[in-house]
């Protein structure tokens, strides 16, 4: 018995955000929900990948394009990195001093989802403010 005689699949799925997902159901009934191209992956390679160690990218950034030759597989702490990296920051002119500042797009607050802050983690506003005031 090979890998894939050991569950029946279920997709792929398009997500709200445009990504594909499948639904695997395992012969001993166990549920799991994996994106697309990391099912591609596990077929390939013939095994599961470790969701702690292994994830899939796509060479040409382009998650519509699930071709085994735009996947491959990374290990999960420099995909991470390299996420990281290619996030744009976005230019702001402080109210205050009219001074240009960068930040990224993850700092960014959204009024729209209000999320009780973590005092033990700094504001990113706050810290702005602080360089504008050479406070920091």
């Amino acid at each position: 018995m090979g890998y894939a005689d050991d569950f029946v699949v279920h997709g792929p799925y398009k997500r709200k955000d445009g990504r594909q997902i499948v639904v695997i159901i395992e012969n001993n009934g166990k549920r799991r929900t994996v994106s697309y191209p990391k099912w591609l992956m596990e077929l390939q390679m013939g095994r599961k990948l470790d969701p702690n160690l292994e994830t899939v990218d796509h060479i040409d950034s382009d998650f519509d394009n699930n071709n085994l030759e735009n996947l491959r597989l990374m290990p999960r702490d420099q995909h991470s990195a390299d996420d990281t990296r290619r996030v744009k920051n976005i230019k702001f002119d402080c109210a205050w001093c009219d001074k240009e500042f960068e930040r990224s797009p993850r700092l960014i607050r959204d009024k729209s989802k209000r999320i009780k802050r973590d005092p033990s983690v700094p504001d990113p506003v706050l810290g702005a403010i602080a360089e504008c005031y050479n406070l920091s």
